[in-house]
């Protein structure tokens, strides 16, 4: 089996408590290592295939591809690839128990049961990011504005999951790589404004590698640091849990780079 974690109820209630009250939690061994770094080959064919299709006189720094969206220049997010549709174990990452009893419980209203797997999309989002060598530190920003921007802070209705796919030999511990820097508890709004009115406060930057996991609120604030090494790629795979009313219009484009006809994303 690729998971290395069986979840008791205490724990899934932790871990839910954590996403509620912090916008975030960090598992750590979660999976084998191989069951992630298996990925990698994948993730950097389909990159690649994709740049070779984007048009010569394109701007980097703003894709939004059915496959391809640039964060910023030389910070890629990849989806839809060839190889990473073909291979085998998606589910494992996409399906694990422990993963998503806690997803289920942080989707609840506090003390409600938890939602039922029906009211989550079944159909998830499963993707990477790519930070090349020379990517700049990411401007600080939320995946998804609030659904409302009054009135009382909301259960999370989008949940995302990142997993690192360097391990220590490649250079998952190598601060000149980046990591990614979360500011905990900005998931509500009031506290998110502060932040970007520039008040000090605390954020993270968890040093994991291949086999951990990190799962945050799609409100919180956060952002890829610069990879600064000379030749490191940094891949990391994700999973986006969405309740089941929801659809994301907001970070991609049914435009196909395959295709001169319009994609559904």
């Amino acid at each position: 089996s690729c998971s290395n974690i069986e979840f008791s109820e205490v724990t899934v209630e932790k871990c839910a408590r954590s996403l509620r009250r912090n916008g975030i939690v960090i598992l750590k061994e979660l999976f084998a290592k191989d069951c992630v770094s298996q990925w990698t080959e994948a993730v950097i064919k389909d990159l690649n295939c994709a740049l070779k299709a984007v048009p010569t006189d394109q701007d980097h720094s703003n894709l939004k591809y059915h496959e391809l969206a640039s964060r910023q220049k030389l910070r890629y997010e990849i989806r839809n690839g060839k190889e990473m549709n073909a291979k085998e174990g998606k589910e494992i990452l996409l399906a694990h128990d422990g993963v998503m009893r806690i997803i289920r419980e942080a989707f609840a209203c506090n003390g409600n049961e938890p939602v039922n797997i029906k009211e989550i999309r079944k159909d998830k989002d499963f993707g990477a990011f790519v930070s090349l060598p020379g990517a700049r530190e990411q401007k600080l920003h939320a995946d998804l504005d609030p659904l409302f921007f009054g009135g009382p802070h909301l259960p999370a209705h989008y949940l995302t999951m990142f997993l690192p796919m360097l391990d220590k030999e490649s250079g998952a511990y190598d601060s000149a790589v980046g990591q990614t820097e979360f500011f905990p508890g900005t998931h509500v709004l009031a506290a998110a404004e502060k932040v970007l009115n520039g008040e000090c406060a605390k954020s993270i930057k968890p040093q994991l590698s291949s086999g951990d996991a990190i799962i945050y609120d799609a409100r919180l604030l956060h952002r890829g640091l610069a990879n600064t090494s000379k030749s490191t790629v940094r891949p990391l795979l994700y999973v986006n849990f969405q309740r089941s009313w929801f659809v994301d219009n907001q970070n991609w484009n049914e435009n196909s780079l395959f295709d001169d006809q319009n994609t559904k994303g």
